[in-house]
């Protein structure tokens, strides 16, 4: 937690959401990873983050569960990613992630022990069509056309399942045309999803 951002990272997504409060501005706090596997449990909408007074403890409260952890050290050297977040994308696409996350759960039934959980993603000018090596294809139409979308990329279908559901939104703006990242946003997050390498 960082200048009144919410930062989640691994070395396939970066997550990013802005919190409301006060004294954010003066709040720098680096979760651990063995806690923050804990803040799965937390399905509410609203959580209440407190710290003793030398940010050593964290205690994350809502109204069924209370998750109570140490803090981990140099918060303060923690690298700040929000310059990851200022990637160029050449167009973004609005789609209902519900019916991404119907397909890719469909489609995951035919993919074969060597594809990895990666499928291929195609982006045209309507719609989005996700295609499994076996060619078992599913299309699902864009919320309004996007001209000039012509762009291709595999994904990890665990990993982009997670990021949208990460997202919380019926709708999700997808930003594509940079060969190593492709952007899921909301009006209140913004996650970065790196692209699998083709074999």
């Amino acid at each position: 937690i960082k200048n009144g951002l919410l930062f989640a990272s691994d070395a396939i997504k970066v997550y990013k959401t802005e919190i409301d409060g006060e004294n954010l501005d003066d709040i720098k706090l680096l979760i651990p990873p063995q806690l923050s596997t804990l803040l799965s449990c937390l399905s509410d909408e609203q959580v209440t983050v407190y710290t003793d007074k030398d940010n050593t403890l964290v205690e994350l409260v809502t109204d069924n569960i209370t998750v109570v952890g140490p803090l981990a050290e140099n918060a303060e050297g923690y690298p700040i990613m929000t310059d990851l977040f200022e990637q160029e994308f050449t167009h973004t696409v609005s789609i209902c992630g519900n019916q991404v996350i119907a397909a890719v759960d469909r489609l995951h039934l035919f993919l074969s022990a060597y594809d990895d959980g990666v499928m291929n993603f195609v982006f045209t000018e309507t719609e989005l069509s996700i295609c499994t090596s076996n060619k078992s294809i599913e299309s699902i139409p864009y919320v309004t056309p996007c001209e000039g979308v012509e762009f291709v990329c595999s994904l990890s279908c665990k990993h982009l399942k997670d990021a949208i559901t990460c997202a919380n939104s019926e709708i999700i703006e997808m930003g594509i045309g940079n060969n190593e990242l492709i952007s899921i946003t909301t009006p209140r997050t913004s996650i970065l999803l790196a692209v699998s390498e083709e074999e």
